[in-house]
């Protein structure tokens, strides 16, 4: 992984409050101890997955819901 920031519990929390989620405690873990990164990032292939910042997180799925009305969350 190429770590860019690790995010405590209450950065995780707030996650979980704008978006009225459960996260699971794999989650905190992760985002604890590795963060906002990407797995083979640096690949000229596209590389593997991002995490994203936990505000990246909020604000994409705000976006995505107001375009998706229909669909139910969480």
């Amino acid at each position: 992984f190429q770590s860019v920031a690790t995010f405590g519990e209450a950065a995780v929390r707030k996650i979980e409050t704008e978006l009225g989620c459960d996260l699971p405690q794999t989650y905190y873990e992760f985002m604890a101890e590795v963060g906002e990164s990407a797995l083979f990032g640096w690949s000229p292939h596209g590389g593997g997955p991002h995490f994203y910042h936990p505000r990246q997180v909020i604000d994409t799925s705000m976006e995505w819901a107001a375009t998706e009305p229909e669909v139910e969350r969480f």
